[in-house]
Order: C-alpha cells, then sequence, then structure tokens
C-alpha cells in the first residue's frame, strides 16, 4: 500500500511538478499535490489545508523560495520545507538552509529527492512528538499546581464557599471550560442544590434542585460515574434547567460525581460554549478535581459537626455545674440563690474592668463555682445554727482549698480556679512566702480580685443588710 503523501508544491513550471511527482510516484508514495504560484495562493492553502511537505523552486515570476520560507515561519506550522531549483550557486543554497529551508537540490539531481523526503518527514515526526512530551509535561506540572493550590485551600479554610470558589477557579482554567458549579446533596431532601458556580452569565441555574437520579448531573450522583454529553444541545430535553443552559449557549456537557467513603455528596458540572472530546487525561483530571470538591466538603461538613458536638459538651459542662451549685443550696437552705446572684454580679463586674470575652467564660464559671468547696465541710459545721468556734473557723476556711484539690485534675476548669481559690484573699503585694502553690496564671490574674467584691455582700446572699450569716 503506497504511503499518502500531501503536497504542496511552489513551482511556475508544470513539467518540471509532473516530473517531481513522478520520481515521488516511483518511490512508492501516493501524493496528493498542489501547484501554487504565489504568496496569497500559499498562505491561503497553509490556512485551509493540512499538508506534509513542501518542495519550492528557488525562483518564481511572482514568488520565491526565501519569501514562501518566510510566510511558512510566520504561520507558525512545522512542515519540512525542500528547496528544489536549477542551477544555483553554493552561496544561494547555503543562505537558502540558514533562511530555514530543512534542504537544497538541482532539479537535475533528483535521486536525492526521495532520501532527502525520508530523513525530513522521520524529523517532523521527532520534532511533533517532543512537541507533544513537552505540551503533555507542562499541562501535568500546570494541574499539579492546581491540585497544591486546591490542597493549601482546603487546609488553610473551613469555609467551603471559600475553598470552592478557589476549585471552580481551577477547573475553569485547567479543563478550558466556560463555567462549572458545585451541586451538593441534601441529606433530608436527597435534592441537588447549587452551592458555587463560575462562567454563568446569568444568575438562573443558582435555583438548581434536582432529584437524585433525574437528569444527567442526578444519574452522575446516584451511579457515582462521570456522565458526558459532547452535544448537549441534543439532550436538552433531559434538563429540567434545559431552557436556562440553551440561554447560556453551551455545547458540550461533563458531571462528575463527589465521592467520599463510598457516598456521593454532590456532583461538579463543566459546561462548554463549544464541541469538546475530551482524552483520557482530561477525564482523569476532571475526576481527580471532583475528587478534591468530595474531601472540600467532607471536612467542612467534619468541622461543622465538631463544632456543634463540642457546643453541646459545653452546654453539659456547665449544665453539670450548675447542678453542683444547685447541690450546694439545697444543703444550705439560708444562703440558696447566693451563687447565681454572686456570678451574675461577677460578670458584669468583670465586663467592667475590660476582662476579655475569651476568658468571661472562666470568670463565671469560677464564680459559680466559688463556693463548691463548702462540700467538704461537715454539716455541723455548715448547718450549726449559732456562731462557730475558733477550730470550727479553722475548718470553714478551708473550703478555697477543698475546691482546689477538687477542681485542679479538672483541665476543663483550671482556667476558672482563681477564683475559688483565691476569692478570699486580701489581695496585698505579692510576697514570697505568699501562697506559693497559688493557680494565678499571668492572662488570668484578675479573676478572684474581681468576685471578691460581692463575696462576702449581704446583697448577694439574699440577705437584708444588718442580719447575720456565716462568712461566705
Amino acid at each position: 500500500m503506497k504511503e499518502p503523501l500531501r503536497v504542496l508544491m511552489i513551482e511556475d513550471s508544470p513539467d518540471d511538478a509532473e516530473l517531481i511527482l513522478l520520481e515521488l510516484h516511483r518511490a512508492g508514495f501516493d501524493c496528493r499535490p498542489k501547484r501554487v504560484e504565489t504568496a496569497e495562493a500559499m498562505q491561503d492553502c497553509l490556512a485551509t489545508e493540512k499538508w506534509d511537505l513542501i518542495l519550492s523552486d528557488y525562483s518564481l515570476p511572482k514568488f520565491s523560495g526565501p519569501a514562501a520560507i518566510e510566510l511558512l515561519k510566520s504561520s507558525g506550522l512545522d512542515i519540512p520545507f525542500i528547496m528544489v531549483s536549477g542551477t544555483i550557486g553554493e552561496e544561494t543554497a547555503v543562505g537558502s538552509l540558514k533562511a530555514g529551508a530543512h534542504d537544497f537540490l538541482l532539479k537535475s539531481k533528483l535521486a536525492r529527492l526521495i532520501p532527502a523526503i525520508h530523513r525530513e518527514l522521520k524529523d517532523a515526526e521527532v520534532r511533533r512528538a517532543r512537541r507533544s512530551a513537552e505540551s503533555s509535561l507542562e499541562r501535568q506540572l500546570h494541574r499539579l499546581q492546581a491540585l497544591r493550590t486546591i490542597d493549601l485551600a482546603i487546609t488553610s479554610s473551613l469555609d467551603v464557599r471559600v475553598t470552592l470558589n478557589v476549585l471552580l477557579d481551577q477547573v475553569v482554567t485547567q479543563l478550558s471550560a466556560h463555567a462549572a458549579d458545585v451541586l451538593l446533596l441534601s441529606p433530608g431532601t436527597k435534592h441537588l442544590k447549587f452551592s458555587a458556580g463560575r462562567g454563568f452569565h446569568s444568575a438562573a441555574l443558582q435555583q438548581t434542585e434536582i432529584r437524585l437520579g433525574d437528569s444527567p448531573a442526578g444519574i452522575a450522583a446516584m451511579e457515582r460515574t462521570i456522565v458526558s454529553l459532547p452535544d448537549l444541545r441534543k439532550e436538552l430535553s433531559s434538563f429540567s434547567r434545559g431552557p436556562f443552559l440553551a440561554g447560556e449557549g453551551f455545547v458540550s456537557y461533563h458531571a462528575a460525581p463527589l465521592v467520599t467513603k463510598g457516598r456521593a455528596i454532590g456532583v461538579l458540572e463543566v459546561f462548554h460554549r463549544e464541541p469538546l472530546y475530551p482524552d483520557p487525561d482530561w477525564l482523569e483530571f476532571l475526576e481527580a478535581l471532583a475528587g478534591q470538591a468530595a474531601i472540600a466538603v467532607e471536612n467542612a461538613e467534619l468541622f461543622s459537626d465538631l463544632e456543634r458536638k463540642n457546643d453541646e459538651l459545653v452546654v453539659a459542662y456547665d449544665a453539670t455545674l450548675e447542678g453542683w451549685v444547685h447541690a450546694l443550696d439545697l444543703r444550705d437552705k439560708e444562703t440558696e440563690g447566693h451563687t447565681q446572684r454572686v456570678t451574675e454580679m461577677t460578670v458584669r463586674l468583670a465586663r467592667v474592668f475590660g476582662i476579655s470575652e475569651e476568658d468571661m467564660d472562666h470568670v463565671r464559671r469560677g464564680a459559680l463555682l466559688h463556693d463548691i468547696g463548702k462540700i467538704g465541710i461537715p454539716d455541723q459545721i455548715m448547718l450549726k445554727p449559732g456562731p462557730l468556734t475558733d477550730d470550727e473557723w479553722v475548718i470553714m476556711h478551708k473550703h478555697p482549698v477543698y475546691a482546689y484539690e477538687w477542681l485542679n485534675p479538672i483541665p476543663y476548669l483550671r482556667p476558672a480556679l482563681d477564683i475559688p481559690y483565691a476569692h478570699h484573699e486580701k489581695w496585698l503585694p505579692p510576697r514570697p512566702e505568699r501562697r506559693a502553690d497559688s493557680p494565678r496564671r499571668e492572662n488570668f490574674r484578675n479573676g478572684g480580685r474581681v468576685g471578691r467584691p460581692f463575696l462576702g455582700s449581704p446583697l448577694s446572699r439574699g440577705l437584708e443588710p444588718g442580719k447575720s450569716a456565716r462568712a461566705d
């Protein structure tokens, strides 16, 4: 079987052209030639057809070989160019080679033509393969950089909207898409809803809501596979959003499911306004981007769940503390409600003092627990109706130490320990021998001091001024 060869001949002599084509035919080529004599004709041929080889005379009435070389270079095409001319000097031949011709031979010595053509066709194939490899390598590098950018967005932000916007920027750039969006699956309704998008002319698609299994996006999520529609215009009837998509002028469509741990959580849709027939590498990268989107969504969901559970745990802890305080109030009816009043006044005073909101929860917990050490005081002392003896006062004064010993092993409550431990302390200038074991920290040195003004106040204990009571 003869090898096909598309030959563009720049030649003003039909006879010379026939002789050259005869040589090519004898060598086993199935020539598909076209002969031109002007720059305009050559330019038109380069723009409208593909060529394997250009054979050019050096001098023509209205054109020339060197001018043809320049025209080929300006087109950006890589086509073997062989100069075939009559009698010509060596200096002219060398000049043609320097200008860009791949070879130069005389019409009187066509024996060299066939070997030259085989060599140049092979060299052209090598150049094309090298450019393809370089282009593929560059494309892979850009895609790796895109994945790295998305990774950084995932690790640096827990706001899924920010991450999806970064991802869609990379989708549009790396997949040469005109528009793209992410639809997320609502667990309750099993509907895919618009979450983020890029490249759309209108906001109509933001109202998207697709039932799982319906339309190409729903099918992609249900079957956990990529759905491709090379000509979207023929499939618009299968889209619930058909009229909106038609108005956008989209031609091709691809949908990749967002799958994590075998569970579909959404769909990445990619739109083009011109025909696209993707190769396996393109589809593989689309799948990788969908995987990154799934990771981003899952991370955001996990963080949201963690925040919610942490809030629930904090509420449960605080309810437990209030339960302890209530148990203490039930034990000592005389001071019932005292702890809640002290806590409210301490928090208000802390705000006046400029205590940060970060420390305010610790202030509240410390005030709430300031008397919790009294659980360790015997009933015969706590509930004694008359005055306490000196020995009994020594035991009563130990309740801040009991509070410290009880609460210190609990890391959650350590930042609040200053108030239960030091709320009876006279805040004199620090001395080396003074309470070296105090749990005070530099970031919360005033906890005990904030609560101190109210702790012995009759009003804080629900008593009328002047009514006697045991010391707080």
